[in-house]
C-alpha cells in the first residue's frame, strides 16, 4: 500500500509543479492558432499595398515614349529646321531648313525614317529623293498629312 502511496503522491506533485509552472503563462491573440489564409488572400493584400511604378528617368539626349510617338530631342546638326506642334505640344510637322538630311531628322525625332512616313511626297519626281528648305514633312501623318508633290522647277 505504501508503494501505491508513494506512487500517487509522486503523480501529484508532479501535476501541482507543472500548473505552478504553467501559472505565470497567458495566452493572446497573436498565440492562438488559425487556419492559415488561402494563398490567394497574401497576394491581394500585397497587390493593395503595392507603391506605384516611379516615373523611368532618362538620359538627357534619349528618346522618350509620347502620346504620339513623336518625341523632339532639340536642333541638332543636319536637323534644325522649325517644329510644328499640336494643342498638347507633340510634334506633328517639320519645316525642313538648309543643310537638313533625311538620318539626322529622323534621330532628332526618334523616328525610324522620315522619309518613310513621307514616301509620297519624297519619291516623287520633283523632288527626286531630296530635301529642300521649306519642305514640310510629316511627324505624325494621323495629325498633319503629308504633303502633294510640288511641282519644282529647278
Amino acid at each position: 500500500m505504501v508503494n501505491r502511496t508513494a506512487k500517487i503522491a509522486t503523480l501529484l506533485a508532479g501535476a501541482w509543479l507543472a500548473a505552478a509552472a504553467l501559472a505565470g503563462c497567458t495566452s493572446s491573440p497573436a498565440d492562438t492558432p488559425t487556419a492559415a489564409a488561402p494563398p490567394h488572400a497574401a497576394h491581394a493584400a500585397a497587390v493593395a499595398v503595392e507603391s506605384p511604378t516611379p516615373e523611368p528617368s532618362y538620359a538627357p539626349d534619349e528618346c522618350r515614349p509620347t502620346k504620339n510617338g513623336v518625341y523632339d530631342r532639340g536642333p541638332r546638326e543636319g536637323a534644325r529646321g522649325e517644329v510644328t506642334r499640336d494643342s498638347n505640344s507633340d510634334p506633328i510637322a517639320y519645316t525642313v531648313a538648309a543643310g537638313d538630311g533625311q538620318q539626322p531628322i529622323s534621330a532628332r525625332f526618334c523616328i525610324p525614317n522620315v522619309a518613310t512616313l513621307n514616301a509620297d511626297f519624297l519619291y516623287c519626281p520633283p523632288n527626286n529623293h531630296v530635301l529642300h528648305p521649306g519642305d514640310v514633312l510629316s511627324l505624325d501623318p494621323a495629325a498633319y498629312p503629308v504633303q502633294e508633290c510640288p511641282e519644282r522647277h529647278e
